[in-house]
């Protein structure tokens, strides 16, 4: 099923895109119709969510299927933000619970 759903899709570089144009089209069209002013930073935070979902399943994929790691090659900056997220949660994790260990002894 895997192999039928990533040969109809694009490459993940090109499927990152149209998420990431869809992601600020949707907000974009919101606010006109409704009048609003466009908040450029709400923008950015949708475009790179939504430029960064398709990765992240195909992520997943090659989680389970490690042949494909190849299709993220080209990739490098969605390689390094999901480094830096899983160094992120297990540092404040890490400090979290430290903070509570310290906490539960009195100091």
């Amino acid at each position: 099923m895997i192999d039928w759903l990533l040969l109809r899709l694009p490459p993940p570089s090109q499927l990152s895109l149209i998420c990431a144009l869809l992601a600020i089209a949707v907000p974009a069209w919101k606010w006109k119709v409704r009048g609003q002013q466009f908040a450029l930073d709400r923008l950015v935070e949708a475009m790179m969510a939504g430029a960064g979902f398709p990765i992240g399943l195909y992520l997943i994929v090659c989680a389970f299927e490690p042949e494909r790691v190849k299709m993220l090659a080209e990739l490098g900056f969605y390689l390094l933000a999901a480094g830096v997220s899983v160094l992120y949660v297990s540092a404040k994790s890490l400090i979290r619970e430290r903070e509570s260990s310290a906490a539960d002894k009195g100091e």
